[in-house]
């Protein structure tokens, strides 16, 4: 496998506005821009106070050592060519893994991240040859799991408390798809 960033295949569906790329240093301070809005914070276990320190370790650390050890596999969202958010494949194991995303709060409610979850799904199934992607999030996220079932995911159901925000046990949404069930845009 070549070296990060040339290992990150450029992800595009031919439309305007969307480009999946590796990530880079210029990312760092729009990353930090989006772990510490309310948004996004409200739904996510970010470090509290979040610190540039911490997109530094996630964009020129995480990230790369994912793509090279073949365990994390993430991409910047970029529109208008600018970072607007990140999308990552996780917990790789027995042919199959999770996806998470967030999404910059200028860049929301313009469909770039159902977009990028198909995109990324797909390199999934065609690229990794993994058989099943499954998406979580803390029971109450509406707004991903809108993205989630536009993307074609199935089988939603909510287990009791396997979710940890903020340091509190809390239910968790959990949702599959499978090769042939995405959903085309």
């Amino acid at each position: 496998m070549a070296d990060f960033p040339d290992c990150v295949p450029i992800l595009t569906d031919g439309l305007p506005g969307l480009v999946l790329r590796p990530h880079a240093p210029g990312d760092i301070d729009d990353f930090t821009a989006m772990c510490v809005d309310p948004g996004y914070r409200q739904w996510t276990d970010k470090p509290v106070p979040y610190l540039r320190s911490h997109a530094e370790h996630f964009v020129t650390e995480l990230i790369p050592g994912g793509w090279v050890s073949g365990e994390v596999y993430g991409w910047a969202i970029e529109s208008e060519g600018r970072f607007a958010g990140n999308i990552d494949l996780g917990s790789v194991r027995a042919g199959g893994g999770d996806v998470g995303f967030g999404l910059a709060p200028w860049a929301r409610g313009r469909g770039l991240m159902t977009r990028a979850l198909r995109l990324v799904v797909g390199y999934a199934f065609d690229e990794l040859a993994w058989r099943v992607v499954i998406w979580r999030a803390v029971a109450g996220n509406e707004a991903s799991r809108a993205v989630a079932r536009k993307a074609g995911f199935r089988r939603f159901t909510t287990v009791p408390d396997t979710a940890c925000l903020h340091g509190e046990r809390r239910d968790e949404w959990v949702a599959s798809i499978r090769p042939g069930e995405l959903l085309s845009g």
